[in-house]
């Protein structure tokens, strides 16, 4: 408990931090010395910052979001797979008909670790259903965006079907072969909460 006349601003966003981040529960108390007629003065106490549920909820989804963080940075140095959402008409005629898929937004330093390209085939479907080889990764012309070509024909895989309506992946994901290979649901694939684009 820290007891001040006068605690300033940052003392506030101080203990309000200790508050959201720590298990500890820190208080600021102003005191303030009152008089009524010609009596004494008498301390009045006020609290001014103390920790609360919300508060903590707040600091325990901060710190929920940081292991997300490292768990999808980890999870994109280990990727060697790239996940791409296709509507049926497109994964028809490119990626089945043509053993290619093109204008993807890929960080250029990812590009030598992507060995493996995995189709999302997106509503009614939502499900990964097929897995290919990657031959090259070229850009195409000055969009800043590449081309896949496969090395071969795309193999049909059993489903991995999406777990959550609300999170399906609106661009191109990262993944880990070896998860694809073992099945689950593409949370699973994705390592929980990565659906950060890959760009």
């Amino acid at each position: 408990i820290w007891i001040s006349s006068s605690p300033r601003q940052e003392h506030i966003n101080a203990v309000n931090w200790l508050n959201e981040s720590t298990d500890k529960n820190v208080y600021i108390v102003k005191v303030e010395a009152y008089r009524i007629g010609d009596s004494l003065a008498a301390p009045f106490f006020s609290v001014i910052a103390a920790p609360n549920e919300e508060v903590k909820e707040i600091g325990e989804t901060k710190t929920l979001n940081k292991k997300d963080k490292k768990a999808i940075r980890k999870l994109r140095d280990e990727a060697d797979t790239i996940i791409v959402p296709a509507q049926q008409e497109g994964f028809n005629r490119v990626f089945i008909g043509e053993d290619k898929w093109q204008a993807i937004r890929i960080n250029e330093k990812r590009i030598n670790q992507i060995k493996w390209i995995a189709a999302y085939q997106v509503a009614p479907v939502s499900a990964i259903t097929h897995i290919a080889k990657v031959k090259e990764i070229i850009p195409c012309k000055d969009s800043g965006k590449y081309e896949v070509l496969f090395q071969g024909r795309a193999k049909k895989i059993k489903p991995i079907l999406l777990g959550d309506p609300n999170r399906s992946p609106q661009g191109p994901v990262y993944g880990i072969k070896s998860r694809i290979d073992f099945g689950g649901i593409l949370d699973q694939v994705l390592s929980g909460n990565n659906f950060k684009k890959v760009a």
